[in-house]
């Protein structure tokens, strides 16, 4: 199947088709795929509820290409929407889209007995989209199919680092900047992706010789590719440490949180 429909809110169909050249991708597979049926629904809301939506016109979808895991189930998508302004008919919305879901990170801060400093933990692994091979960041990951946005971060915590959470033990900074109304996540990528990333805060005490030897710790799934090695860095040089947009706008939000007196600082 070449081509089928699609819904886009409770009254749009528009067609929903193969690139020439991609046989191999079942549009069923596509339509169930769930960051993508996400957009759908989304794209939808925005037609429906938007100031903007009478201006544009949505003509169609055209997938382009699939990844998969080591399962064969679907892991990303990519996939061209066909988006017009109304005004100017010649005139498309950028509509390339690499779509691979919600995911998770942790700022977990490290506080040994005074007078030492808190510590926040990094991972230090290969990037291949940058380049890197040695890329400071937060443990992060996907999402996967149970939506569990806090046991897949507390999980993340114990097969990169090694530490073992509690899902009480984690605090939805977005959440918290949004006033607890459900929680929330930030788009590191909204031009191109649909990335979405929910930021947890954990806080954990810890001996000064516990510290110490997390730093060079080895962790990761290493049947899956995974090469992690641990880094401890002061929190007041984080800032400086890192290029990872997920750490600098954790520790953005943190601070203000606790400006604000929402987290213990």
């Amino acid at each position: 199947m070449h081509t089928t429909t699609l819904k886009i809110g409770p009254t749009r169909t528009i067609p929903l088709t193969i690139a020439p050249g991609t046989d191999a991708i079942d549009l069923d597979e596509v339509k169930a795929f769930p960051p993508f049926k996400e957009w759908v629904a989304a794209l939808g809301k925005e037609m429906d509820e938007s100031e903007v939506a009478e201006r544009v016109d949505v003509r169609g979808v055209v997938i382009t290409s699939v990844d998969r895991f080591k399962n064969n189930n679907l892991g990303f998508l990519k996939f061209t929407a066909n988006v017009q302004w109304t005004d100017s008919p010649r005139t498309t919305l950028p509509g390339i889209i690499f779509s691979r879901g919600p995911s998770v990170a942790i700022l977990l801060l490290l506080y040994p007995p005074p007078p030492h400093p808190p510590h926040a933990l990094l991972t230090l692994q290969p990037r291949l989209a940058i380049p890197s091979l040695a890329f400071l960041e937060l443990p992060a990951g996907m999402l996967d199919g149970s939506n569990q946005f806090t046991g897949v971060a507390a999980r993340e915590l114990e097969e990169e680092c090694g530490i073992t959470v509690g899902e009480s033990d984690l605090v939805d900074l977005v959440g918290l900047a949004n006033g607890g109304e459900g929680g929330g996540v930030v788009y590191p990528s909204p031009g191109g992706c649909d990335e979405s990333v929910r930021l947890f805060l954990c806080r954990k005490e810890v001996g000064v010789e516990e510290l110490r030897r997390l730093e060079g710790r080895r962790g990761g799934l290493r049947e899956e590719g995974e090469r992690i090695e641990l880094r401890v860095v002061p929190v007041g040089e984080l800032w400086r440490a890192t290029r990872d947009m997920k750490a600098l706008a954790a520790l953005a939000l943190w601070e203000r949180c606790v400006r604000e007196g929402l987290v213990v600082g």
